[in-house]
């Protein structure tokens, strides 16, 4: 792109993201996200959690964690597809407990879930013998 004269925009970071992340290479996706500050994009929500959804997959779900606490510190709020993806992660890693948590965080920020999240959240559950804790 640089060569090209095309100009970086965060859209286009986070394009690269979402394909470094879907290629399994993570440690590419965040030496991208480290240096986006640096070329006058900022990583927006959208990067957050298209990171995060990367991560979760590849066992990653301690870093997933670890940028979603960043978030707030950033100026960014988390978004019904950060949150979602988080629980998504959380549960495959059997961490049912810790998503019911983000669950909760996510009710008291006023973030409505959506059928995507429920039907994550209670799949989740219910694959790791915990079908009466999805009675949320």
């Amino acid at each position: 792109m640089k060569l090209s004269g095309v100009p970086f925009t965060v859209s286009s970071f986070n394009i690269l993201i979402k394909a470094l992340c879907s290629s399994g290479v993570i440690e590419a996706a965040f030496h991208i996200f480290h240096r986006m500050p640096g070329r006058g994009c900022p990583p927006d929500a959208c990067t957050y959690s298209t990171l995060i959804d990367g991560l979760c997959p590849h066992g990653r779900v301690d870093d997933a964690c670890k940028l979603f606490d960043e978030m707030p510190q950033q100026g960014l709020s988390p978004t019904v597809i950060t949150f979602t993806s988080l629980m998504h992660g959380l549960c495959r890693s059997g961490q049912f407990e810790h998503a019911l948590k983000v669950f909760d965080e996510m009710s008291k920020k006023g973030v409505k879930p959506n059928v995507v999240t429920y039907s994550s959240l209670i799949d989740g559950l219910c694959k790791g013998g915990r079908p009466f804790a999805a009675e949320f």
